[in-house]
């Protein structure tokens, strides 16, 4: 018996999560990035060490740097293999929801044991603020996929965007990203969180490009605050500007994969993608959503991507990206 049927699941009705389980389950979501998350939240109130301007959740009202037990990794795998007897399709599972997930003491563990109950991708979205405890970086290192935060620069910069606790250290956290991207055998995912007139400036642009080239990862995402934060000034950038970074970084706008306007000037549907995947890989739903708004076929294309030599389809546990040879 392994350490995920070990545990006596929570009865179901009907096949649905009890409101119990919603604590610290939610979803699956579409997400822009991972196609349908499952979430598990190891806190069941908002704990952080960062008060970000664009936070979503709202105020952080404790701001910490203190690990907590928060919810029992035990009763965390049982309301997962409640979920899994649902049937319900996801793509992934995602340690995320209210607050920072390296606070969670129990962090390897939890993945560890959720990495036995699934085939799906482990995904770990983080602020990466806590890479210099070698617990948390060891932690980390246990996910399929990884998707910190890229910290702007000047570190004031960032410590105006991110307000974090008086023990979190910036500069070093960025150093430590840098070692874990050496160290991670998983798939690194870059997040550069743009705000109008605070941090998309080109003197931005410049320092990103200099941060991001001592770390190896696999994609960048630019993202924008499509919600309401937690501080007016967190405004929307342009999408111009957006798209001017994600070209200059090489990343991919999520913004633009939000509202269904990642482009190509490429009018042949097929050698559109050929061109976006030149540099950026792309997931099936990507290739999906970018069909759609082009009222495409995707089935068709996707086909098409298997068949051709010129393409490397690489697959995490079902979870299927597209690259162009070089």
């Amino acid at each position: 018996m392994n350490a995920c049927t070990a545990i006596k699941p929570y009865a179901t009705k009907n096949g649905m999560i009890s409101m119990r389980d919603s604590a610290y389950l939610y979803g699956p979501v579409l997400s822009r990035r991972l196609g349908r998350s499952l979430g598990i939240s190891p806190f069941i109130t908002k704990y952080c060490n960062f008060d970000c301007l664009y936070c979503q959740l709202g105020p952080t009202a404790a701001l910490t740097n203190t690990p907590a037990q928060g919810v029992a990794v035990e009763t965390l795998i049982a309301a997962f293999n409640t979920f899994l007897k649902s049937g319900i399709a996801y793509d992934t599972v995602t340690v995320s929801g209210l607050g920072e997930p390296t606070l969670y003491r129990d962090l390897k563990k939890l993945l560890i044991r959720l990495k036995t109950c699934t085939d799906k991708p482990v995904t770990l979205i983080t602020n990466g603020a806590r890479f210099d405890h070698r617990d948390v970086f060891d932690a980390a290192l246990e996910a399929d996929i990884v998707l910190p935060t890229v910290m702007s620069e000047p570190v004031s910069l960032a410590e105006t965007i991110h307000r974090p606790h008086p023990h979190v250290n910036l500069k070093a956290s960025t150093v430590y990203l840098k070692q874990f991207s050496q160290e991670f055998h998983g798939e690194l995912w870059l997040e550069v969180m743009l705000l109008k007139d605070i941090n998309d400036s080109a003197q931005s642009l410049r320092a990103f490009k200099q941060t991001l080239k001592g770390i190896r990862y696999d994609r960048l995402y630019i993202n924008v605050p499509l919600r309401a934060g937690t501080d007016k000034s967190a405004q929307v950038p342009p999408l111009k500007r957006v798209m001017m970074f994600a070209e200059a970084l090489e990343g991919i706008s999520i913004e633009a994969l939000a509202e269904g306007v990642y482009q190509s000037a490429v009018t042949d549907d097929y050698e559109a993608i050929l061109n976006i995947i030149r540099t950026h890989p792309l997931h099936r739903h990507e290739i999906e959503v970018f069909m759609k708004h082009r009222q495409s076929d995707a089935t068709r294309i996707l086909k098409r991507l298997n068949q051709d030599p010129r393409v490397r389809a690489s697959s995490m546990k079902g979870l299927t990206s597209y690259r162009l040879k070089h």
